[in-house]
């Protein structure tokens, strides 16, 4: 195991953590704008599964790339990583829950019992 592997395997494991909080980020979000385009969000699932799976499938062989794809990999992992950066700074952090509305319901009073009068 050499410098090469060690890097390659930490830029792999920042890719899949990376992708997982841009998948969470990004479609599991009710008012996510991707959902109003099916094509376009299924072929984002598509493309980031497929990363994800190659970055995971480096990771737990271990195994020595080219040093080019070593760089290549670097890079991958820092966009993603400033990716959801992004993404959670611009959309997440300062967003406050949604409301939630409960039904309104009127009280229902029950009417008073009257006391027997004493004459």
């Amino acid at each position: 195991m050499n410098l090469g592997t060690l890097i390659n395997a930490a830029t792999n494991a920042t890719n899949v953590i990376t992708i997982i909080a841009i998948v969470i980020f990004v479609f599991g979000r009710e008012n996510s704008p991707i959902h109003k385009e099916p094509i376009r969000a299924i072929c984002g699932k598509i493309a980031l599964s497929t990363l994800m799976c190659g970055s995971l499938r480096y990771l737990l062989t271990f195994s020595t790339p080219a040093p080019s794809e070593i760089v290549t990999n670097l890079g991958i992992s820092m966009v993603f990583l400033m990716g959801a950066h992004w993404h959670y700074c611009e959309f997440l952090k300062d967003a406050k829950p949604p409301k939630v509305q409960r039904p309104k319901t009127k009280v229902k009073r029950t009417p008073r019992v009257l006391k027997a009068v004493k004459a």
